[in-house]
Parts: C-alpha cells; sequence; structure tokens
C-alpha cells in the first residue's frame, strides 16, 4: 500500500440514487412495521439455497437513506454567509472546533480516579460539525500503553497488543472518527441480557436511528438479536457471524460438505445469512440485502502441481462487506501515520494524547471536504497534493 492510500479520499461523487433528500419525523412514509410482516420462523427447518435460487428480498421494503442532514459539513448557521465562510481558512480553525475547553475540562473529570462513579460522562465527539455517509463501522481500536491499570487490554490479533481498548464508530469513506466509547472493564460497564458487544453498538447508534444508515459490523458483534433490533430503529446492518451464536441457521452449522467456491444462504423474514467457501468459510448476517448478485475474484489454485489463477464467484453481500468494514481501520491508519503518542506509564497521559490525534485527524477530514466546497475561496487554495502531512505541519506552525 503507498502512503497516499491512507490518506482519507474526498472525490467520490454521488450518484443520482444518493441524492439526499431531507429526513422528516412528521412523515412515516417510509417507516416499517416489521410486525405486519412477522411469520413463523424457518430457521431450524429451512433448506440452504445457492447461486442459481432468486431472493426476493425481506417482506419488508428496504426504507431509503435519509439523515436528519446531508452528509458532509455542517458549521453553525450563522457563519454560512461569504463573511462567515472566511473564518475558517486555516486548519487551526479547524482544530479548534474539536479541541475546546469544555473537552479538556471533561477529559479532566473521566480520567480521575473516582471516573465510575459520574455515570454518562465521558469525552465524546461534538456531532454538529459533520454528518457521516451512509456506510459506517464498528470496531475496537487500541491506543498503545503498557502501565498497569485496571481496564488495560491484550488482543492477541491486533497489531498493537497491550493497552486501552476503545470502541470506534467511524465513516467508512473518510475514516471520521464520529463517535467513540472507552472500554473501563466489565467491573465498570455493566452489561445488559444480551451481551457487551450489542450494548456497544446500541449506544453507538443512537445519534443515527431512523435515518437508515448502514453499519458494518465483525463477528464479535453481530448478532441475530442486534440485527433484528437495529432494523427496528431504523438502521441497516451487515456483519460476519458465528455459528455458534444464537439465532445462527441450523441449516448452515454444518460445513463438512460445503464445496470450496460455492455459496449457500438461509432467509429468515427480513435476516438474510449467507455462506461462502473460499480458503475458509464465511458467514455474513444482514437485515436488509438480498442474496442476489455476485462478482469474480482472482484466487491461486494449484492444478496438477502447478499453481494458476483462477476466477471464481464472490457473492455481492461479501464483496459489499469488504468494501465497507474498514472505516475504522481507515481512521487508524490516519492517526497512526502522525500520532503525537508519547511513551508514559500514566494512562491519562496516552488518552490526552490520542484524544489530540482524533481532534487533528477530524480536522484534516473537515478541512479537506471544507476546501472542496468553497473552492472559489483563495485562502483555501492549496496543492493538488495536499496530504494529511501538509496539513499536520501547517498546524504545527500555526
Amino acid at each position: 500500500m503507498s502512503s497516499d492510500e491512507n490518506d482519507a479520499s474526498f472525490s467520490d461523487e454521488p450518484s443520482d440514487e444518493d441524492i439526499w433528500e431531507p429526513y422528516s419525523s412528521d412523515s412515516d412514509s417510509d417507516i416499517v412495521n416489521l410486525s405486519d410482516f412477522s411469520s413463523p420462523s424457518d430457521r431450524g427447518n429451512a433448506v440452504p439455497k445457492g447461486y442459481n435460487d432468486v431472493d426476493e428480498g425481506p417482506p419488508a421494503p428496504t426504507p431509503k437513506f435519509r439523515p436528519a442532514r446531508e452528509p458532509g459539513v455542517h458549521l453553525n448557521d450563522e457563519i454560512l454567509t461569504k463573511a462567515g465562510v472566511r473564518k475558517f481558512l486555516h486548519p487551526s480553525d479547524f482544530f479548534k472546533l474539536y479541541f475546546t475547553v469544555d473537552l479538556v475540562n471533561m477529559l479532566v473529570l473521566y480520567t480521575n480516579k473516582y471516573a465510575a462513579h459520574f455515570g454518562p460522562t465521558k469525552p465524546t465527539v461534538y456531532k454538529g460539525w459533520y454528518d457521516p455517509h451512509q456506510n459506517l463501522s464498528i470496531d475496537e481500536r487500541m491506543v498503545q500503553n503498557k502501565a498497569r491499570y485496571g481496564f488495560r487490554q491484550y488482543i492477541r490479533d491486533k497489531p498493537t497488543k497491550w493497552g486501552m481498548k476503545i470502541w470506534v464508530l467511524a465513516d467508512s469513506l473518510t475514516g471520521y472518527t464520529y463517535d467513540f466509547e472507552i472500554y473501563v472493564g466489565k467491573d465498570n460497564s455493566p452489561s445488559s441480557r444480551f451481551g457487551l458487544a450489542y450494548d456497544v453498538v446500541m449506544r453507538l447508534s443512537k445519534s443515527i436511528i431512523n435515518q437508515e444508515y448502514v453499519i458494518f459490523l465483525d463477528n464479535f458483534y453481530t448478532s441475530y438479536q442486534l440485527l433484528k433490533d437495529l432494523l427496528l430503529k431504523g438502521i441497516c446492518a451487515c456483519g460476519t457471524i458465528l455459528k455458534n451464536r444464537k439465532g445462527f441457521p441450523n441449516a448452515l452449522k454444518d460445513v463438512k460438505t460445503f464445496e470450496k467456491n460455492s455459496n449457500r444462504w438461509v432467509r429468515d423474514d427480513e435476516i438474510l445469512t449467507t455462506q461462502w467457501r473460499d480458503n475458509k468459510t464465511v458467514s455474513v448476517m444482514s437485515n436488509f440485502m438480498t442474496a442476489n448478485g455476485y462478482s469474480f475474484v482472482k484466487r491461486r489454485t494449484k492444478i496438477n502441481g502447478e499453481y494458476r489463477e483462477l476466477l471464481v464467484k464472490q457473492p455481492s453481500i461479501t464483496k459489499e462487506y469488504n468494501v465497507y468494514m474498514g472505516g475504522v481501520d481507515k481512521s487508524d491508519q490516519l492517526i497512526n501515520k502522525y500520532n503525537v503518542l508519547r511513551k508514559t506509564k500514566k494512562y491519562w497521559k496516552t488518552l490526552f494524547f490520542h484524544f489530540i490525534d482524533i481532534a487533528r485527524v477530524n480536522s484534516y477530514i473537515l478541512f479537506q471536504e471544507w476546501r472542496k466546497t468553497h473552492s472559489d475561496i483563495p485562502e483555501l487554495k492549496r496543492p493538488n497534493r495536499y496530504l494529511q502531512l501538509d496539513f499536520t505541519e501547517e498546524l504545527t506552525r500555526e
């Protein structure tokens, strides 16, 4: 991967289907009552289907994407005059939007050793400046710190194995950190009867209810119950899922006779579960997609003692998941590329440095989109290849 690929992309033009229409809470034309389409579950008796079978989709039509505000930059209305726009010409103008005195005071409160007593008080990203694009992802982020404290985590499969775990909701297109939550241990974060992963997704998605955003998840979060409940809140979701999860179709649990490069699926009302056998079996569950369609991917296969490159079918739902699941990874790449993190044994200092990085990267994304929107202002002009490093250096000089 080249260094430029880690920088956020801002050149995607919307198609006619993506044109924004404002969401109105007064209108119920797009609100679907799932109980109207309910039927007895056949998850235990369903027969798997494959590429040659047509999926007619969920019984309830998928509502159109209706965000409360158009995705992109949203500064206060009073500055959206020509004179007001000129108040935002430099990187530091955008950085200050995120790293405010109120945020610093909140950080001090939250990192106090008695923080657990303050309940919902937590540092967060102010959501007023930017609305994300339709596709989002939720994943955990590890912030490196090997000091000893009660909620230090170890995750073997992560590049950063020791440190603090942060749950992150990010824009899959730009890598913008839209919301996050620090995991402070199970003793200070009691779970509901549906479990920790369910609760994390529900809390992070509170601000996008009934706007038909799409959240992509990995198998730590995805469950049948979660996808059903998200759909009731007007949120679409798609994620990989483990076959031992409650609600997983019995018909898909036996993979011993499942041939390589084949696909099978089961629909239970609005919930679709698909399986694709590549080098290993991948199960994906969604509350809004269909099983129709596929693309081709290249795979090297050994035939008669020689490796050959073959084209094999990949279900569209799997491709869609691979494209949009990486929002948090993209955010991590942007943050880690030029982070201000310094080695320290004080966990609160590590958090402080990390929040500076979140503010820096978010302000970089905001600045780039602001420049694109107001390309007629000379002071906002920058070189064509104005990347995160250029922004960070300019911010430091200011």
